[in-house]
């Protein structure tokens, strides 16, 4: 299983149709339904991934479930939830085997974190121009058209405000279905995660999970990188200060 990276990978509307007519106070979910029931399955999951998220720093910790679960989920901090569970691993997990869960937090977790929370958060539009298509943007973009659209108002009738679409996405089934696998990928990689701290596993079995997840090809890649860096700054602290040349 090779999990498929990517942030985000939408296209802009101002390459797929500059000339489109954005909607944005018109409930936009109803326009599509189809797409609508995708964005939710894609939502749910990551909900799933959060709950394999904390039992995984509740199996680091060796501590009440409980009382774990209910720390993780009172972070509403994206990065602090990451940055508890990193702590956790680095001091409770030997160096290689933290590395590996450091960095799939990193270039697996955070990047499907990240997704959802434009899902969920950002703000939905749709066009006429892209019957097939929903639109997504950060809702500060969003807050300014509307204060524009305000500034401008002259009537009760409908106001449109010219704005640059480069940062509107434009949703369609493609990209929702690659959220989604993405989605269902971490969901595999993070049950493998929990097999490598959980203790009835065997040692064998859980250096198994731990091989499996360093040969993820993200992680991998990542893992190289750290080390070719490592590697070059000891070269560089080990080699010889120069030699002055007395000219004299």
């Amino acid at each position: 299983m090779s999990f498929a990276g990517g942030d985000l990978d939408m296209q802009p509307l101002s390459k797929v149709n500059p000339k489109a007519v954005a909607n944005w106070g018109d409930p936009p979910m109803e326009t599509r339904p189809a797409l609508a029931a995708k964005v939710a399955q894609c939502i749910a999951r990551w909900a799933e991934n959060e709950t394999l998220l904390g039992a995984f720093l509740a199996l680091l910790l060796h501590a009440n479930e409980q009382a774990v679960l209910a720390m993780y989920s009172g972070l509403e901090n994206r990065s602090a939830q990451l940055r508890m569970i990193r702590a956790a691993a680095e001091s409770s997990l030997p160096k290689d085997h933290a590395e590996v869960i450091t960095t799939m937090l990193t270039v697996l977790v955070k990047p499907v974190m990240t997704e959802r929370d434009k899902l969920a958060h950002w703000t939905w539009g749709y066009s006429d121009q892209l019957p097939d298509a929903l639109l997504l943007a950060q809702p500060s973009r969003t807050m300014r058209m509307l204060m524009e659209a305000l500034r401008t108002q002259r009537s009760k009738g409908h106001v449109d405000v010219p704005s640059p679409f480069d940062d509107i996405f434009v949703v369609r089934d493609g990209d929702l279905e690659r959220i989604k696998k993405r989605g269902e990928e971490l969901k595999y990689y993070m049950r493998v995660a929990l097999g490598s701290v959980w203790q009835l596993n065997s040692p064998v079995q859980r250096a198994v999970n731990i091989q499996e997840l360093s040969n993820v090809p993200q992680i991998r890649e990542s893992l190289d990188r750290q080390k070719a860096r490592q590697n070059n700054q000891a070269a560089q602290s080990q080699s010889p200060l120069p030699r002055l040349i007395d000219g004299g």
